[in-house]
């Protein structure tokens, strides 16, 4: 199977609320379709997505562009952290990094890095499809291709990525 996992567009921002709240931005919603375009030609034949509103509406046109049905799954949910607010950006990349250097433990959010990985690698491992794509998190993603070996460090994964980013991993 092909997997190609896509991180969320740029959402708008409300530092004062729950992230798994957020929305995508106007800038968000108008890269979300250009990327959707750049995608058509993997073909792909199946596409699922996190819950929170900031993946359905990355995940909505690229299902549009590509002729398929986009499937929610709660299990793709990011790094569960949904009391946590009122983070200032500084903090938030503290907590993050502190998540992938303490993996095995709940150092931030409801849930540990190990344990968010797995959730995630659970659902992947359900999808039956040639070519899959997944819009989720980039947490979540980052702890999951580090779990299964496709990168070196999660950390340096999750600052690489943009918004929204694309991870292609190939079976076998």
């Amino acid at each position: 199977m092909r997997l190609i996992l896509i991180r969320h567009a740029a959402p708008q921002l409300d530092w004062g609320s729950c992230s798994h709240e957020w929305p995508l931005s106007s800038g968000g919603v108008a890269a979300a379709q250009a990327l959707a375009e750049r995608l058509v030609h993997l073909e792909p034949t199946a596409l699922f997505h996190s819950l929170e509103p900031k993946a359905v509406q990355t995940a909505e046109p690229i299902a549009s562009a590509c002729g398929l049905q986009a499937i929610g799954a709660a299990e793709l949910g990011e790094h569960r952290r949904e009391h946590v607010t009122q983070l200032h950006r500084v903090t938030f990349r503290r907590s993050v990094r502190t998540l992938f250097e303490h993996r095995s433990e709940v150092v931030f959010g409801e849930e540990s890095g190990d344990a968010a990985a797995s959730r995630f690698a659970e659902a992947i491992g359900r999808i039956e499809a040639d070519v899959a794509i997944v819009v989720a998190h980039g947490t979540v993603m980052s702890l999951y291709a580090e779990q299964i070996g496709a990168v070196r460090s999660g950390w340096e994964l999750w600052n690489q990525l943009t918004l929204p980013g694309v991870i292609v991993l190939d079976d076998g």
